[in-house]
């Protein structure tokens, strides 16, 4: 399954308006997130783009975050892949005001937002 960059883009300007005077705009989960990342870095600059990613822990363009650093500060979330099931406590620091955008394929991640209150926050592929 693959998000196709384009989509995400025009999916985040209609939800967003201008989404990117948000302080941290955070997009990720592994290589389809850097793929996204692409099509969004001319808009939101190098410096806004984090990704988590448990293998890779460093990019020449991009940085990378622990999971939990990166929860308060979220303005925009893009999951590719399903969370791993240990970091499903951390959800309930995710910002409430984040939108999320997420493959309605991802149906176990789904559930755990919801089960956190974050049900309103989701934009379903």
């Amino acid at each position: 399954m693959m998000l196709d960059p384009e989509v995400v883009r025009s999916k985040v300007e209609e939800i967003f308006g201008d989404p990117y005077d948000q302080p941290t705009d955070i997009v990720g989960f592994r290589d389809a997130g850097k793929s996204i990342a692409e099509v969004l870095l001319p808009i939101i600059g190098e410096k806004e783009i984090c990704f988590f990613d448990e293998e890779v822990k460093s990019d020449p363009v991009f940085h990378f975050l622990e999971f939990a650093d990166m929860l308060q500060k979220t303005a925009i979330m893009i999951f590719t892949v399903e969370l791993p099931e240990k970091y499903s406590k951390d959800l309930e620091k995710l910002n409430k005001k984040a939108k999320i955008f997420i493959p309605k394929e991802l149906q176990k991640t789904i559930a755990r937002l919801k089960e956190v209150g974050l049900e309103k926050n989701l934009i379903l592929f």
